[in-house]
């Protein structure tokens, strides 16, 4: 065999090695809050989840409509985005549990925001939507989460006329326009719903992780092996680039 054959297999040999080692689980490492959190559930099981809204024509649609629609669109993602953030929907944990119950969602008008629209400016309500249970871990026993959006409009210039507007709804004016403000539509109140539940989510994650650093200082400071898999796909086509590597060290030892 020729000293150029043994380079390409040395090369090919360490080729194939790297490519194994590649295809090997990667190790990283997390806090013991992360570590433990999938021993830290969250009862939803009395809920109880209730609106309060500041008249009907808030609302699109009909109100009993748009709110049964919230009401599925929130808890699915409320729920979903618990989970994903890796706790359990259950009553009981030996290491920590947060109750919410009694909840209620609130809709009513915040802070308007004055619109400039060429010469002329008018003011859009604010659309403020907040969460707030019953909870066993706070010391006032609530747990709160707000979100905020403004109303949308409809304009037209005041030379279309009077006449030409849509008499169902009703028109403001300024000196050179007729404007109309949006209720909140479905669309709106899909948004609304899974903002509000990722604002939830986010600040109960913020409240768990506090409660779980003050009551176990010892757990907390330690951090734990993470073993990471790597998706499947990438596992497939790493392993064909190691059987084509080991393939071709065949062919060259027999060269």
């Amino acid at each position: 065999m020729q000293l150029s054959g043994k380079i390409k297999i040395i090369v090919f040999s360490q080729l194939a090695v790297i490519i194994l080692l590649l295809n090997s689980c990667s190790t990283t490492y997390q806090s013991g809050f992360n570590y433990y959190k999938n021993k830290i559930n969250i009862d939803l099981s009395n809920h109880n989840l209730s609106y309060q809204f500041i008249h009907d024509s808030l609302f699109e649609q009909a109100t009993k409509k748009q709110i049964d629609t919230f009401d599925y669109v929130f808890l699915t993602q409320f729920r979903g985005k618990i989970k994903s953030r890796g706790y359990q929907l259950k009553p009981d944990s030996s290491i920590q549990n947060m109750r919410l119950e009694n909840c209620l969602i609130d809709f009513s008008y915040g802070s308007p925001k004055l619109i400039k629209y060429t010469y002329d400016s008018f003011y859009v309500n604010q659309f403020a939507s907040t969460l707030v249970c019953q909870t066993n871990v706070d010391s006032a026993n609530l747990f709160s989460a707000t979100f905020d959006m403004y109303q949308e409009f409809e304009i037209e210039p005041k030379s279309t006329g009077k006449n030409n507007l849509d008499p169902t709804k009703t028109w403001l004016q300024t000196e050179n326009y007729y404007y109309h403000l949006k209720p909140i539509s479905q669309n709106q109140g899909y948004l609304i719903a899974r903002n509000l539940s990722e604002r939830a989510a986010s600040k109960l994650d913020s409240i768990n992780e506090a409660i779980f650093i003050k009551n176990n200082p010892q757990i907390a400071n330690q951090t734990f092996k993470k073993r990471k898999e790597e998706p499947s796909s990438v596992n497939g086509f790493v392993n064909f680039i190691a059987i084509v590597a080991v393939t071709l060290i065949s062919i060259l030892l027999n060269v």
